[in-house]
């Protein structure tokens, strides 16, 4: 045959895909014209943002937040940033898990330089979280030096916020760490800042208690460390 039929479905196919592609173009324009006011003032995307980040759409929420930080750095754009680093990094691994805390790391230690970053309670706690992160590939040294920053940005943010439950877990988790700690990380605590660091089990269990009970619906990871801190106590006894 010269000439083949059309397919019965030939004129509905491309009438579909001429109303993505014009969805596609409209979506673009969108977010053009969205990321031209963010660069002015970017509360109206971060609303947006954060809508996509309790949707846990992550990636996109990365590549936005990026591009506006880059465009217009501020410290609530950074510490959202931060926040999205992180939560990308902990289902990451390897190189990209490193990448994702390095950038996030590297903005937060932009945003604490800007005015008001010290004082601001998001970003105090994310600070501290993804330092408390990216310190688990320090040499024994930096990791004690990062301990004793790790633990201000969280006692700032929960003298701001204490029943903060994010803030609490990650306490938690910082004195459940130090409370485990040898010999050495101690002596050399107390040589760089005279004084040792210090935690315990009990300090840890408290955290978390209180972190819980801050927080109404489940969270596994929070009952899994209180478990641990009972047994870390028992087993003390």
């Amino acid at each position: 045959m010269l000439f083949r039929s059309l397919p019965p479905n030939y004129t509905s196919t491309m009438a579909d895909e001429e109303s993505q592609a014009a969805a596609a173009m409209a979506q673009a324009k969108a977010d053009a014209e969205m990321m031209r006011k963010a660069a002015e003032d970017p509360t109206e995307i971060h609303v947006a943002l954060d809508a996509e980040f309790e949707k846990k759409n992550f990636l996109k929420v990365h590549q936005k937040l990026t591009e506006v930080f880059f465009l217009n750095p501020n410290l609530e754009t950074g510490w959202r940033l931060t926040r999205v680093c992180y939560m990308l990094s902990v289902t990451a691994a390897g190189q990209h898990e490193q990448t994702y805390l390095s950038d996030g790391w590297g903005a937060a230690q932009k945003y604490l330089k800007m005015e008001g970053g010290e004082e601001h309670p998001d970003g105090r706690k994310w600070a501290g979280i993804i330092l408390g992160a990216v310190a688990d590939f320090y040499k024994p040294k930096e990791k004690v030096a990062a301990s004793q920053e790790i633990r201000e940005h969280l006692t700032a943010c929960l003298e701001a916020r204490p029943d903060d439950a994010t803030a609490l877990h990650a306490m938690g988790m910082y004195c459940f760490n130090v409370a485990g700690i040898g010999w050495f990380e101690k002596t050399a605590a107390k040589v760089m800042f005279g004084k040792e660091l210090k935690s315990s089990y009990e300090e840890a269990l408290a955290h978390f208690s209180k972190a819980g009970a801050s927080r109404p619906e489940a969270w596994t990871k929070n009952d899994w460390m209180i478990a641990q801190c009972m047994m870390k106590q028992k087993t003390k006894d």
